[in-house]
């Protein structure tokens, strides 16, 4: 694959480059980034795993007393 000197620099400066290989768009980066980027693995969510185990667990609480539900 060639890349022009503009996306060269782009990637030896640490920052993501979109191709087209073949009919595919891809997105080039160094190898350190990608790794970095893997050990923090994007998570869209608003919640995570334990915020919705614990307010799973209030609104569980909160089911046996009716006072409590309003």
């Amino acid at each position: 694959m060639n890349v022009t000197p503009e996306q060269l620099q782009s990637i030896q400066q640490g920052q993501a480059v979109s191709v087209t290989v073949g009919q595919t768009e891809c997105v080039v980066v160094r190898l350190d980034v990608f790794r970095r980027i893997q050990q923090h693995a994007y998570d869209d969510s608003d919640w995570s795993d334990d915020e919705m185990s614990t307010l799973a667990a209030q609104m569980f609480e909160g089911l046996d007393d009716p006072q409590k539900i309003q």
